[in-house]
């Protein structure tokens, strides 16, 4: 994966073993039902509080994530994915922060 900064425009080429985008309108699991992670009801994969699954290092979001409180609207799943994401760098990274901070205070290149 190439990791680009949008501010210094520096890049960085990370080894990844897989990425799987599950981008669609139908919240099926398919091949990794059977990579041992925490089902609840239907088809929806158990997250906790920052998206990550049973499985270290694996997070989850949008239709196929099942939380406490259900609102399958997109504006909440992309909520969830930049959650996601950044729970994901801070797994990769320990140093990193969780909340990359807020939008607003982002300065133009």
């Amino acid at each position: 994966i190439t990791i680009a900064n949008p501010v210094t425009h520096a890049t960085e080429e990370l080894a990844t073993d897989i990425v799987v985008a599950l981008l669609g309108f139908k919240a099926d699991p398919g091949p990794i039902k059977h990579w041992g992670l925490v089902f609840g009801q239907g088809r929806s994969i158990q997250i906790g509080s920052n998206c990550e699954t049973a499985i270290p290092g694996v997070y989850a979001a949008g239709n196929i994530a099942s939380t406490p409180v259900k609102l399958d609207l997109i504006a909440m799943h992309f909520g969830q994915a930049a959650l996601a994401v950044n729970s994901a760098k801070a797994y990769i990274d320990p140093q990193a922060s969780l909340s990359p901070g807020h939008s607003s205070e982002r300065k133009a290149p």
